[in-house]
């Protein structure tokens, strides 16, 4: 086996929480789902340092995985493990001056985001064009682009499997920055993208990012409507597709699909009605691996990310014009 076959990239991972580190304990259904667990099994990736500034948590980050090094400080992690591939796992209004520290590092060669970019649009776009000034990859976990089973859903309906889509609905918790951008980079994966959106109001606060519900047209010219629901009350992701062919429905946060098709009532004449029928299944298995495995070919090949900087930035446009919406109260056009 040649040199090249056999390199591993130096890995780091800042942020120890539960995407950073131990979301694996809670959730073992989900394969490998933290960062720091794609970074041990993939084969080409060594984790060489983790940092936090909570020195308990840090600590047994260290000690599950392994690492070598542990750091409180960026600063230090940085100058000391020298990483090739750092994922920015650290909460969301702390990704843009950490990623820019990262960014300027000598050893970089790229970089793993969790969503949302930043707390705000400017920063996410200054992010965005200084990954871009220094020719590193920049890859951001909106999760689903990296499930094997969204990425059939994806295929099924750009090949037109539901035919235009005629009304979209979906419900989610934890901010529109947060949560709100995973639902709108869905739609946007799946080839729609909002044109006019108008805000209706806030459920509640995700720290001081608003759950907001608004409706919207995308440029196709399918209507409709994101609601947002009080994280108190339970967690949910769910979204519901309908075109002239069926509907799909993403339950479950992904984990589970619904499939209907249209077809002529059996009980009144010339009536054309949904049907349940079968379809392929839900799932979000390994989708931190299969990111991990992006970063890889980003780097040996030069590919493109499957979600890129660029991608992620589109949802936070989305994000921004419906907070503006809500605050000014008016409908905004994109």
């Amino acid at each position: 086996m040649s040199e090249e076959q056999t390199q591993k990239f130096k890995a780091a991972v800042i942020g120890c929480g539960r995407i950073g580190s131990g979301q694996d304990l809670h959730s073992p259904s989900l394969g490998v789902y933290s960062h720091c667990e794609a970074f041990h099994v993939c084969q080409s990736t060594d984790l060489v340092a983790v940092c936090d500034p909570n020195a308990d948590a840090l600590e047994k980050c260290q000690n599950r995985w392994n690492s070598p090094m542990a750091f409180t400080s960026v600063e230090d992690l940085l100058a000391t493990s020298n990483p090739e591939i750092v994922s920015i796992c650290a909460p969301d209004r702390e990704h843009a001056p950490v990623a820019r520290l990262v960014l300027e590092a000598p050893s970089t060669r790229c970089v793993i985001l969790e969503k949302p970019l930043a707390a705000t649009l400017q920063e996410a776009l200054e992010i965005v064009e200084i990954a871009d000034r220094m020719g590193i990859p920049l890859l951001v976990n909106y999760t689903r682009r990296y499930c094997d089973s969204h990425r059939q859903l994806r295929d099924f309906v750009q090949g037109g499997g539901l035919g235009r889509f005629i009304s979209i609905s979906g419900i989610y918790t934890k901010g529109i920055f947060h949560n709100g951008t995973h639902w709108i980079d869905l739609l946007h994966f799946l080839g729609e993208e909002i044109q006019t959106i108008h805000a209706a109001g806030a459920v509640d606060y995700y720290d001081e990012d608003p759950t907001l519900s608004f409706s919207f047209q995308t440029r196709s010219g399918a209507l409709g409507v994101l609601q947002g629901f009080p994280k108190d009350v339970c967690t949910v992701f769910e979204a519901e597709f309908r075109g002239e062919l069926g509907r799909v429905r993403i339950l479950d946060s992904g984990a589970e699909f619904e499939w209907w098709h249209i077809t002529d009532s059996p009980d009144y004449a010339g009536h054309r009605v949904f049907r349940r029928t079968n379809g392929f299944t839900g799932g979000l298995a390994d989708a931190v691996l299969h990111l991990v495995e992006d970063a890889i070919s980003c780097i040996e090949s030069h590919s493109q990310p499957i979600c890129s900087g660029r991608d992620a930035l589109k949802a936070m446009a989305v994000a921004t014009a419906a907070k503006r919406s809500f605050e000014e109260k008016m409908g905004i056009v994109l």
